[in-house]
């Protein structure tokens, strides 16, 4: 029997964080914004605004710069 590939795209920051919060509804209310932002900054890939990146950031333990989109 053959394994099924996974061809699900790999997922960016934004979207482990939302996750391992268990889900936009849940990151909505920690980050103080609506469930429509929180889809918009997935699809982008990144989160526009410090605060509420800061607060995902803690809650999910993935790096604020990750989700912010900081490049060196």
């Amino acid at each position: 029997m053959r394994k099924k590939l996974d061809k699900s795209p790999a997922k960016n920051a934004v979207e482990q964080a939302v996750d391992k919060v268990e889900g936009v509804i849940q990151a909505a209310a920690l980050m103080r914004v609506s469930p429509q932002t929180v889809y918009e900054w997935m699809r982008k890939g990144r989160i526009t605004l410090a605060q509420p990146a800061a607060r995902l950031a803690r809650a999910s333990g993935i790096k604020h710069e990750d989700l912010i989109g900081w490049k060196e």
